[in-house]
């Protein structure tokens, strides 16, 4: 399938925890609104989409890549491996297509707002050492599963 990969705390520095953030709320707002097209294909008699968000917090090589011609700014390094890796666990841990490592989860400054499933320590393709991950299902916000109560309704209805 295709991919996209999304870059939080460069060119910019971020704090990491803002990082974090700024990638889970991303997630979760990619999610709804996914989740909410579906509404609309499974009306029209399509099939849904089916997504999957890996998201893993580290040090990274940015810049330029490519000629004068051609050339794109990305990222590169184990980071970038181990998210993909983590991304394509979704298909496994079918609880939440959202999944962290536990680099993201410990860098997240508001780690009680969030709703997980602890998946504990997972091995990783071309990986030797376990990864911790986590299944996002969504952030406390007043004592209220905002995020879990839309995304389950809209699933439902779907």
């Amino acid at each position: 399938g295709d991919s996209s990969m999304a870059i939080f705390g460069a060119p910019i520095g971020l704090t990491p925890a803002e990082t974090a953030r700024r990638a889970l709320l991303a997630a979760l707002s990619i999610r709804t609104r996914i989740t909410e097209f579906n509404v609309r294909r499974v009306e029209a008699k399509l099939e849904p989409l089916i997504i999957g968000i890996g998201i893993n917090k580290g040090e990274v090589i940015t810049g330029k890549v490519g000629s004068e011609d051609r050339f794109e700014y990305t990222v590169i390094g184990d980071t970038v491996n181990v998210a993909a890796r983590v991304q394509s666990l979704t298909d496994q841990f079918t609880d939440s297509n959202i999944l962290i490592t536990e680099g993201t989860y410990n860098a997240f400054d508001e780690r009680e707002r969030l709703l997980l499933a602890d998946h504990g320590a997972v091995a990783l393709k071309g990986k030797t050492k376990l990864v911790r991950v986590y299944g996002v299902m969504g952030l406390r916000s007043a004592n209220i599963q905002v995020e879990d109560v839309l995304h389950r309704n809209l699933l439902e209805s779907v």
